[in-house]
């Protein structure tokens, strides 16, 4: 079952335009007052003749109300640092938008990543018209599995197997001396 699917949608080749950075270098920009999202500044100054000059707006973090779950959304108007363009990050458990909850859900990513999509569309349609969605990337998912094994024995040895993985990419090893599952709740590891 898909726990979570993180999204990137790029915005359309003839929504993007160029503009110089600070630096002096090309940037891809989107028109971020046209796109129908809130927007925050994060410098506001006076012009000293009772109005305001706003600079640096951007679009802060955004949760969707879907009725279950929220969807949390980003939109980058700008290609900066890791961005190579200006697009839209979705984050969202799609066993919630779907059902309410995220016990037995659909496993398929396409599928999950399709109900995060017409969630976006529906609340922002001005921001839908200018996204290329099939150009989509998914930067992560996390998923759950159950398997039966046809003894203990087997399960043992997976469980053993699964001990010696590491992932130190993107979080430290944890140490599992647990035999079970069930083991590990009761020890209150879970």
């Amino acid at each position: 079952m898909l726990d979570k699917i993180h999204l990137f949608v790029p915005f359309r080749v003839d929504a993007i335009a160029t503009s110089t950075g600070k630096r002096g270098n090309e940037l891809l920009v989107v028109d971020l007052e046209a796109l129908g999202v809130p927007l925050r500044a994060t410098s506001v100054l006076s012009d000293g003749k009772g109005g305001y000059q706003v600079e640096d707006i951007s679009h802060a973090r955004e949760s969707l109300s879907t009725g279950f779950t929220p969807l949390a959304f980003k939109v980058f108007h700008q290609s900066l640092g890791k961005r190579i363009q200006p697009g839209v990050e979705l984050k969202a458990s799609p066993a919630k938008l779907l059902q309410g909850h995220n016990v037995f859900g659909p496993t398929s990513i396409r599928k999950g990543g399709e109900v995060m999509l017409k969630w976006l569309a529906g609340s922002y349609p001005k921001l839908w018209a200018l996204l290329d969605w099939q150009a989509a990337e998914v930067y992560g998912i996390d998923c759950t599995y159950s398997a039966r094994l046809p003894d203990q024995r087997t399960a043992l040895q997976l469980v053993q197997a699964l001990r010696i993985i590491e992932v130190r990419r993107y979080v430290e090893p944890v140490r599992w001396d647990y035999h079970t599952a069930s083991a590990a709740r009761r020890a209150g590891v879970t």
